[in-house]
């Protein structure tokens, strides 16, 4: 140690440098996750699938309903298609606007 830092300081540093760590590592799993949804959609029946998930969680239908049990399970069910349908936009905005086009 030297006058200017205290051995608590360098715990400062480590814990600022295993944070950047995880950080990088977090981006570098996103990326793949990524790279493995756009490999997905390269194929018809991946784009098939995925727009059978698409469906199943209501992405496209209302959630309105006079019963609110009802109404908050059909949002969170739908708040998941548009997550996925999010990530599927973000690995590949083309291959996923074919999957999309496709449907209809």
């Amino acid at each position: 140690m030297n006058e200017y830092f205290t051995q608590e300081d360098e715990g400062i540093f480590a814990e600022q440098e295993r944070l950047k760590k995880e950080a990088e590592e977090a981006k570098k799993q996103d990326e793949l996750l990524d790279a493995e949804f756009a490999k997905i959609m390269r194929s018809a029946g991946g784009r098939k699938a995925l727009r059978w998930v698409l469906n199943l969680a209501g992405t496209n239908e209302s959630v309105t309903s006079v019963e609110p049990v009802r109404m908050a399970i059909l949002s969170g069910r739908r708040d998941v298609g548009l997550a996925l349908a999010q990530r599927l936009t973000k690995a590949d905005a083309e291959l996923f606007g074919m999957l999309m086009k496709e449907a209809e």
